[in-house]
């Protein structure tokens, strides 16, 4: 970085912008917060690297309390193996568990009794659904009650995020209903809690939707940054849509004719569900209508944890 510096200030054309980046780059770097953009780490795998990278951390003593927040639709049963017995890792997840209490959704694991073993009892945490089209009102419920007060109990000095993004409305697979300004309430309300020094880092896992993911990656991104949902509009920028940046048509008319066809087959079979989810998304419109108290809810319980530990640290 300083020579770097040294070459700036002596170039030739006396470019002021040059400190200008640098200065932005010392402040990148003192970020304790961070989006890991690769392909899924695989929460089902036994070498998942959300978990390696838990086990690093506590090895190297760079902390001594590491969560893992799972928000994929599919149970981290990679996950939970490799941290069951490890009282220093708190692995939280969100999943499905079937499509009604008779049937399983894939992987079948994460009952919510399966809550660690021995010294690590409790440090386990399974937020099984029993159907599909779970949304934002039952996911601001778990945090409330949940999530945000035992993450608050237990004072990690690591998050580690599996952002999946399947649980959002109109996966093709996840069959939830979930938007992405609650992934943003999600990742806000969570950075809220464990307070502003402790590193939190959001690592890419499932989603089947093109069209969606990158509407919830960019809530996401926003909320880690510190930035304002509307930050396109404040901004003065352009809103735009997946599709219109090509995120899945461009790709979808670059595929072979035989994938073409299952593409609209895909569509088809997506119209049909949603058509066929119609009728109980109606029952579900009153209770909707709370979401916005219960999201303000949320996160005033969020600072009220944090006001009473800070307190309760001060005593």
């Amino acid at each position: 970085m300083d020579d770097r510096r040294s070459h700036n200030q002596n170039n030739e054309d006396g470019n002021s912008s040059n400190h200008e980046d640098d200065d932005s780059d010392d402040e990148h770097m003192d970020s304790n917060r961070a989006i890991a953009v690769v392909r899924p780490p695989g929460h089902h795998a036994c070498e998942d690297k959300a978990m390696v990278a838990a086990k690093h951390a506590l090895d190297t003593e760079r902390a001594n309390r590491v969560c893992i927040l799972d928000w994929d639709i599919h149970h981290g049963n990679g996950t939970q193996d490799l941290t069951f017995d490890d009282p220093d890792i708190f692995y939280i997840s969100l999943h499905r568990l079937g499509s009604n209490p008779s049937t399983t959704f894939y992987p079948g694991t994460g009952k919510p009794e399966e809550v660690g073993y021995g010294t690590a009892s409790g440090a386990n945490l399974n937020i099984g659904w029993t159907s599909c089209g779970m949304g934002n009102v039952e996911y601001a419920a778990a945090f409330s009650e949940l999530v945000l007060p035992l993450l608050s109990a237990y004072k990690p000095d690591l998050i580690l995020i599996s952002c999946g993004f399947d649980a959002v409305k109109d996966d093709h697979i996840g069959d939830c209903n979930l938007t992405p300004d609650m992934y943003y309430s999600m990742t806000r309300s969570v950075i809220k809690t464990v307070g502003l020094s402790v590193p939190v880092v959001v690592a890419l896992e499932g989603g089947y939707n093109l069209d969606i993911i990158p509407l919830c990656m960019e809530a996401v991104a926003l909320a880690m940054l510190d930035e304002p949902l509307d930050y396109r509009k404040k901004k003065k920028l352009p809103l735009r849509s997946a599709k219109s940046v090509g995120a899945s048509s461009d790709l979808f008319n670059s595929l072979p004719t035989e994938l073409n066809e299952k593409k609209t087959n895909i569509t088809n079979n997506k119209i049909n569900n949603r058509n066929e989810r119609k009728q109980t998304h109606r029952r579900k419109e009153t209770r909707m209508s709370i979401l916005s108290r219960l999201e303000d809810g949320r996160r005033e319980l969020s600072h009220l944890w944090l006001h009473n530990a800070t307190n309760d640290k001060q005593r």
